[in-house]
């Protein structure tokens, strides 16, 4: 028996230009990125576990955890890759924040 349905559901690549709805963790991390850096990111994609992807060289990427982009410009050029639960991230953005400054 051969399996025609759709295969690997769950969320997909999620890209946010404004601010994500007030319940969602991805809310938590636009805002603590927003309260550190003092200004909203131009966009932030939030890419889910378990997902082939392609870096910024091109090359495949199998993701184990969710991973964050946030990018403060819209070319990307000065962006933020981390990854981990939103709660670690909010957490790793203040910890980085405090660091720099």
């Amino acid at each position: 028996m051969s399996f025609t349905g759709k295969r690997n559901g769950g969320p997909r690549k999620t890209t946010f230009h404004r601010k994500p709805k007030s319940r969602s963790m991805a809310n938590r991390v636009w805002n603590t990125v927003y309260a550190v850096y003092g200004r909203p990111p131009s966009w932030m994609k939030m890419i889910p576990p378990r997902r082939w992807i392609e870096d910024d060289e091109g090359e495949p990427l199998f993701t184990t955890t969710t991973r964050w982009e946030i990018s403060f410009d819209d070319e990307g050029e000065r962006k933020l890759v981390m990854e981990g639960p939103a709660k670690e991230v909010v957490q790793q953005i203040i910890d980085r924040g405090a660091a720099d400054v």
